[in-house]
């Protein structure tokens, strides 16, 4: 059983419920959920069992839903894409929001209260925490439900999501503001509970992260592997991106039948045979990957193990003792996230390398500018000093284009030895 901590970070929060996708399709139990801002709004659907009514919402997200605001302004304003002429506009947008004391976020009110059931919070079997800070009280607050006076829950909730520039009213005769103030990544509070194994939702938002104090954790860790946007976007298109990244971000850290790096990869044999593969290499094959690097040639299988290989981990800035197949993997997604190959969707390992060789050889049927620019052109390698390609630095510089010669190498010496 494993306790769930997500982080705050406002509108970002749409990456959590593809996580949760994830967690369910996985079959993975919880039981405990801790979060901060976003993140105990989020917690709270997952404690109450609605998981499809937080899909449904964030996927229909609009900016209206959160805030009571003249929308194509704010828009504007949160994505800098100000317009020439609109100044007034602007000037008297942000006049009106410092006389009315911030953003009004009743329509969030409203959400809170249609969407939590305080009654089936409380009878839920996961454990349910969140975070806060109390501005009357000048303290932080860690609460699991129990804490948390009867028929407060909706206060309690709307306190931990306080951001700064939120209109300010007192909840129970308080002032609060975002748990985020405090403690972002409430893992402190979930091992109140005495949990070990630990799911952690990050979204990389501004806020306060208090360090584990508990030692011997099981913490696995799911972070964004692109940028999520703005914390204040509650925009449709930016949410149903982050949800479909939450899922694929989440199901290659949790799922044991996907591997990869930032691509998810099903079917991938096992590390003995990358090793086979690696045996039966040519000598001539050796020795011409062992000339592009510019690494010295000795005994053929030798200098492969001994050299090249150790070599394309360091491009792939991997360690020495990571495996033979994670060399492979991450060699083949550097290629792939260059292509522009999708990495939002599950590829067969078999599939994955027919698409980059597909989309390779596309590239060499061109003439002229083969690939999207010039400093990742394989024909620029032969044209620059012996003495520069040695050097690491070049190396790590020109990956891309190293890369793809190596590639066509490969691809060029299987053919001859095949014909």
């Amino acid at each position: 059983m494993y306790g769930l901590v997500l982080e705050g970070g406002g509108a970002r929060g749409s990456y959590e419920i593809g996580v949760f996708k994830a967690i369910e399709e996985l079959n993975i139990p919880v039981k405990a959920v801790t979060g901060t801002s976003v993140g105990a709004l989020n917690g709270a659907f997952f404690v109450q069992n609605r998981l499809q009514e937080a899909y449904d919402l964030w996927y229909h997200m609009d900016n209206r839903l959160v805030l009571n605001t003249d929308t194509d302004t704010y828009s504007e304003l949160i994505n800098f894409d100000l317009k020439k002429g609109n100044w007034k506009k602007y000037y008297s947008y942000f006049t009106h929001l410092f006389s009315n004391g911030g953003l009004d976020i009743s329509p969030l009110k409203d959400l809170i209260h249609k969407y939590v059931d305080e009654e089936r919070l409380r009878d839920s079997d996961i454990a349910f925490g969140l975070v806060t800070v109390s501005l009357t009280e000048r303290k932080p607050l860690e609460m699991f439900i129990e804490d948390i006076p009867e028929g407060e829950i909706h206060d309690f909730l709307l306190a931990s999501a306080y951001l700064p520039g939120f209109k300010q009213e007192k909840l129970e005769g308080e002032r609060f503001i975002d748990g985020g103030f405090h403690d972002n990544t409430p893992i402190n509070l979930m091992t109140k509970k005495g949990v070990k194994d630990i799911i952690v939702v990050r979204l990389k938002a501004i806020g306060f992260s208090q360090k584990p104090k508990e030692k011997d954790l099981n913490i696995i860790e799911i972070s964004p592997s692109e940028e999520l946007g703005s914390m204040l976007d509650f925009s449709m298109d930016l949410a149903r991106k982050n949800i479909v990244l939450g899922y694929y971000d989440a199901m290659r850290v949790l799922a044991d039948h996907v591997e990869g790096f930032r691509y998810c990869l099903k079917n991938v044999p096992d590390d003995a045979y990358f090793e086979e593969f690696l045996m039966h290499s040519s000598d001539s094959l050796n020795e011409k990957l062992a000339k592009e690097l510019s690494i010295e040639m000795g005994n053929p299988k030798r200098t492969l193990f001994e050299k090249i290989v150790p070599e394309l981990a360091f491009l792939c800035d991997l360690k020495d003792t990571d495996s033979y197949k994670s060399i492979f993997i991450k060699m083949t997604e550097i290629i792939a996230e260059y292509y522009g190959i999708n990495r939002l969707q599950f590829y067969d390992y078999e599939g994955f390398f027919n698409v980059i060789g597909d989309r390779f050889k596309e590239q060499n049927k061109k003439r002229g500018n083969t690939t999207r620019d010039w400093k990742h052109d394989p024909a620029l390698l032969d044209k620059l000093p012996e003495m520069l390609k040695k050097h690491s630095i070049f190396k790590k510089a020109f990956k891309i284009p190293l890369l793809l010669k190596l590639l066509q190498i490969i691809e060029e010496t299987e053919q001859k030895e095949l014909t």
